[in-house]
């Protein structure tokens, strides 16, 4: 029996092999793995596996292939669009009542910038009671 011009037996051999693959790409000390519940996510995650390589090829091609400018240009739009889209998913996982876990790169960048807040404010205070 024949699935399209791939013998059954060859068909299956093919599907435990790529099974194999993907089980192994699991255990990668870098890899994630996510469950893709739907069509939106599915083309976020094509998106980010594109910009995954593209950054990384970026940053290591940093003042050979690229020049320094160009590269601080594209990594501080991406860090913009990164945290955009925090701001968006906490928005909408208050919404729909989904626990989010914010990355600990945005807590670490909102308590700089309170604490950059305090800073000033204390600094204008100074400068009216002087």
């Amino acid at each position: 029996m024949s699935v399209g011009n791939v013998e059954k037996k060859d068909f299956t051999t093919m599907m435990q092999e790529r099974q194999e693959r993907r089980i192994n790409l699991a255990k990668e000390r870098n890899s994630r793995v996510m469950i893709v519940r739907s069509n939106d996510t599915h083309e976020l995650f094509n998106i980010a596996t594109s910009i995954d390589k593209a950054m990384r090829r970026l940053r290591d091609g940093m003042g050979l292939q690229y020049s320094f400018e160009d590269g601080e240009l594209f990594i501080k739009e991406y860090n913009n669009i990164l945290y955009d889209f925090n701001d968006y998913a906490k928005r909408i996982c208050k919404l729909t009542n989904i626990k989010y876990k914010e990355p600990k790169i945005f807590k670490k960048k909102e308590q700089t910038e309170k604490e950059t807040e305090k800073e000033t404010e204390n600094q204008e205070e100074e400068v009216i009671n002087a």
